[in-house]
């Protein structure tokens, strides 16, 4: 049986190099995970988007990232 960290790519578990993600105990960071988390409930984590995220809770898309690396991060 294979370890799930070997299933697993990288980039889903690691930030890309050089990048540091911010804290997401800070307000903006439990806002972005709590409203992604509803989101993707009500979308589904196919369609979900950092873009759409952002215009349901009035930030830029980027700012998104600056926590996450990507929604699977989320």
């Amino acid at each position: 049986m294979r370890e799930l960290q070997s299933v697993i790519p990288r980039y889903l578990i690691e930030p890309a190099p050089g990048l540091t993600l911010r804290d997401t105990s800070s307000p903006i960071g439990t806002r972005i995970l709590a409203q992604g988390l509803v989101q993707m409930n009500e979308i589904g984590l196919e369609v979900f988007t950092f873009k759409k995220l952002a215009e349901r809770i009035g930030c830029t898309e980027v700012t998104g990232y600056h926590y996450f690396a990507n929604n699977q991060r989320l």
